[in-house]
């Protein structure tokens, strides 16, 4: 089991507001709003923390760089894919 499975794990045993709150958490961390591919909708929208929540829900529909690499949320849960907004939370990126 690597560190994002025991994060999991350990969200699973949280009560919904615990998990909120660690989401809420998480977004204050988050760097999508610096993301080349980032846009105005995404913000009006406060769409943020894709690598957790899941892709875009309409905002974000083509690529235009990616700074997942460097996002503190990544080395945070121990994330390994990217492109977040534009193909799904790392959970949905791992069972493909």
């Amino acid at each position: 089991m690597d560190k994002f499975d025991e994060i999991l794990s350990k969200w699973a045993a949280m009560t919904s507001t615990e998990v909120a709150s660690t989401i809420e958490g998480l977004k204050k961390k988050c760097d999508c709003a610096i993301c080349p591919t980032y846009n105005e909708c995404a913000t009006t929208r406060h769409e943020l923390l894709f690598c957790a929540i899941g892709k875009s829900k309409s905002c974000i529909t083509s690529d235009e760089g990616c700074s997942c690499a460097t996002c503190p949320v990544t080395a945070a849960l121990d994330l390994s894919h990217y492109y977040y907004c534009l193909r799904g939370s790392e959970t949905e990126m791992r069972m493909k």
